[in-house]
C-alpha cells in the first residue's frame, strides 16, 4: 500500500495548485488518484500522508 500511496502523492502534488499546504485537497486528489487506479484502501488523513511527502 505504501507504494501505492507514494505514487498518488507525488501525482497530486504535480497537479495545479496542490500542496502541502493545502491538506484537503492534497487528501481528495490522493483519493482521486487511488479511485482512478481501483486501489482499495483504508481511511486515511493528511497525517498519514506526511511520510511520503
Amino acid at each position: 500500500m505504501s507504494e501505492q500511496f507514494a505514487a498518488a502523492v507525488a501525482w497530486a502534488l504535480q497537479q495545479h495548485g496542490i500542496t502541502s499546504d493545502k491538506p484537503h485537497d492534497l487528501v481528495d486528489t490522493v483519493r482521486q488518484w487511488l479511485n482512478e487506479h481501483a486501489v482499495t484502501y483504508p481511511t486515511f488523513s493528511f497525517t498519514d500522508l506526511m511520510p511520503y511527502l
